[in-house]
């Protein structure tokens, strides 16, 4: 994809940092860390540009108002399936996660962190809370950064680290691509036949 056209769309600046979030607001989702950790990021003097990716964002708005860094936010609605097929995510989001710098998961719980595996596949460097469906995706200091649930200052640290090392963000993105690699269909397929052919071989 044209990274720049993506980005210029979205009104990020070339010089910005652009973080990403997909997810609808809820509070298993950990989202009211995020202005604190904005907060924390600009004081260090980090040149970022948040995007968060889901359905009732709006409830954020005032916090990130209250807090006067609105301006350093973009707050999209939840886009749709793939209308052409039943593949997911939408055209529309596979274009902001590739047009993205890091992939920060907030979350408090999860079920299985399928975005995080999305972001991977997209090659962008994961900084990811500890919550239970996400420490099983991502591998601190292997394919991401595992900081505490609700953390918002060790979230911004692991952010830092990985926009002022490069060497790092780099090795990251590889391993994650290789992560998310493993759970193209063409390998999961033969996972699935493997178990149906032992639970047949069981049964008979």
């Amino acid at each position: 994809v044209n990274r720049n056209k993506i980005r210029n769309r979205l009104g990020i600046q070339k010089n910005q940092i652009m973080l990403l979030s997909v997810g609808r607001y809820h509070v298993k989702k950990g989202y009211d860390v995020i202005p604190d950790t904005v907060k924390l990021l600009k004081r260090g003097g980090a040149n970022i540009k948040w995007v968060i990716v889901g359905k009732s964002l709006n409830l954020l708005e005032n916090k990130f108002k209250e807090l006067n860094i609105f301006n350093d936010v973009i707050l999209l609605d939840e886009m749709g399936s793939n209308k052409e097929t039943t593949n997911f995510p939408c055209d529309e989001l596979i274009e902001i996660y590739k047009a993205a710098d890091v992939f920060v998961m907030t979350s408090i719980l999860e079920t299985y962190g399928m975005v995080l595996l999305e972001a991977m596949a997209s090659r962008l460097p994961i900084v990811s809370t500890d919550a239970e469906g996400c420490k099983h995706v991502v591998n601190d200091g292997v394919n991401g950064l595992i900081v505490p649930v609700g953390n918002s200052k060790a979230i911004a640290n692991a952010i830092k680290k990985i926009i002022n090392n490069h060497e790092l963000k780099s090795e990251l993105i590889s391993n994650g691509y290789k992560k998310a690699q493993m759970h193209d269909w063409s390998i999961i397929k033969e996972m699935y036949l493997k178990i149906l052919i032992e639970v047949v071989l069981i049964g008979i």
